[in-house]
């Protein structure tokens, strides 16, 4: 929501709004009445006067959502890229292990221990499931 001056609000009204707007937790219509804007502070019924014939009520909570959703969308911006950074490595490690598998596979010979061949075969299984739900991260972000 653009938050300039509404017709007929005057320079030192909007002024006024502003520095409401601006004023974040600390928003008080009493505390702003002790603000001086072109040397002279005003009373707390003209500042309310004010808040209630501009609707600052519902322009601040307007621009208030509008800098939360602003703060949100970088925040999901920041972790999106930290989580694509994560399933790409992820993604090498678990293709090194599958060549690692398939090394260790290719000189195996005909006379291998089992427990050494069984360790591989869960090795690869692991490195499979693991590469599987990377994947299907990577789909489900397509799809988003």
């Amino acid at each position: 929501m653009e938050n300039g001056r509404l017709p007929g609000e005057t320079v030192l009204a909007y002024t006024y709004f502003e520095m409401y707007r601006d004023a974040g937790d600390e928003r008080s219509l009493d505390a702003l009445s002790g603000q001086e804007v072109t040397g002279k502070r005003r009373s707390v019924s003209m500042i309310k006067k004010w808040s209630v014939q501009y609707d600052w009520g519902d322009r601040v909570a307007a621009f208030d959502a509008s800098v939360a959703r602003r703060a949100a969308d970088a925040l999901l911006r920041r972790r999106a890229s930290e989580i694509e950074a994560f399933i790409e490595t992820d993604m090498k490690i678990a293709s090194r292990v599958q060549a690692l598998c398939l090394n260790q596979l290719q000189a195996l010979e005909t006379e291998t221990d089992i427990g050494e061949l069984r360790q591989l075969v869960l090795t690869y299984k692991e490195a499979r499931l693991w590469m599987m739900e990377l994947t299907g991260a990577l789909e489900e972000d397509i799809q988003q």
